[in-house]
């Protein structure tokens, strides 16, 4: 058996190497087989990362190809076709060393940046051998994460729009939904906040700062409860693109959240969601000379998180966070 390595950064080849020696064979393969399988189908001969390490495993009879990349903070091997699976950062980092090592990759390297701007250079090897210098830069600690979550007080903020600007908002939202979906949507939308809240409220977020914690394996078996699917069910209905928009961040943010195990992620989708669910979808407001409808104190929290009631959103996940965290 012999292993053929390759990093093709923006679609260009860095260079290939042939490992020689047995034990970085053994070494690369030990670090391979320690990768956990996940839901994510692969569906095309390579990824869609633009940049990723090529590790061919070229046995007697056949030649197997896996892709190595590095996505959110996280690392993933895929092989085409059959699944991807999840490495852990040290395992990884150990590959592209050895890859590293083993040819003339720092000269590949600095001639691959001469022939494109190095801000079209998403990624290198040199930074991802490079390890923590590259990607403890700029990053949240723990105790960072929950001073960035608990900077913004739901119970402080307001609406900028006023509950009659809300109401004549859903109206119009709403006289643009079939009658008969009405229901569908609003109650998409409500109980989708109810499972994002629930995995994040009381401080249950900080566990999931930890990418390890058990929690993010139930999440990948249901989903994430399906918000995603949910939402998809319903968003042939909206007419109205800020909160297309909104929900379309929503499905996007769990996606990668779920991905990336990226608690600020999910943090943001779940914002996005108690806003539009406790004061558009529950505006406190019936018209003109009608009593104020009583909601009790849902409407006490809000984080101006969307587009359809604020114009903007306002991600916390904006921050970068680290691969992992558990102290």
């Amino acid at each position: 058996m012999s292993v053929e390595m390759e990093q093709f950064n923006e679609g260009v080849s860095v260079g290939p190497v042939t490992l020689a020696d047995n034990t970085d064979i053994e070494m690369v393969l030990s670090a391979l087989s320690g990768a956990k399988k996940t839901l994510r189908k692969s569906v095309n001969d390579t990824p869609t990362q633009k940049n990723y390490l090529i590790i061919r495993l070229i046995l007697e009879d056949e030649m197997r190809r896996l892709f190595l990349y590095s996505k959110g903070g996280s690392y993933y091997i895929e092989v085409p076709y059959a699944g991807v699976y999840k490495s852990n950062r040290s395992a990884s980092v150990e590959i592209y060393k050895i890859y590293n090592s083993n040819g003339n990759i720092q000269e590949n390297i600095k001639d691959v940046q001469d022939r494109k701007s190095k801000d079209d250079v998403f990624s290198t090897l040199n930074e991802e051998s490079a390890g923590d210098n590259n990607e403890n830069k700029n990053i949240l600690s723990k105790e960072e994460i929950i001073q960035l979550v608990e900077s913004i007080d739901p119970y402080q903020l307001k609406p900028t729009m006023s509950p009659k600007e809300r109401y004549d908002l859903r109206t119009e939202i709403y006289s643009k939904i079939p009658e008969d979906k009405i229901h569908n949507f609003s109650y998409a939308i409500q109980s989708s906040a109810l499972q994002l809240y629930g995995i994040v409220c009381d401080d249950r977020y900080i566990e999931l700062i930890d990418k390890n914690h058990p929690r993010w394996d139930a999440y990948d078996k249901n989903n994430l409860f399906g918000v995603g699917t949910v939402l998809s069910g319903v968003e042939q209905y909206v007419n109205y693109k800020p909160l297309q928009e909104d929900i379309d961040a929503v499905k996007k943010l769990c996606n990668e959240g779920l991905e990336e195990r990226n608690i600020l992620k999910i943090i943001d989708a779940n914002r996005i969601l108690q806003d539009l669910s406790r004061h558009l979808i529950s505006v406190p407001y019936r018209g003109e000379g009608e009593e104020k409808v009583d909601y009790g104190d849902i409407h006490n929290l809000y984080f101006k998180a969307t587009k359809t009631l604020e114009g903007a959103h306002n991600f916390l996940s904006d921050n970068n966070i680290p691969a992992n965290n558990n102290d």
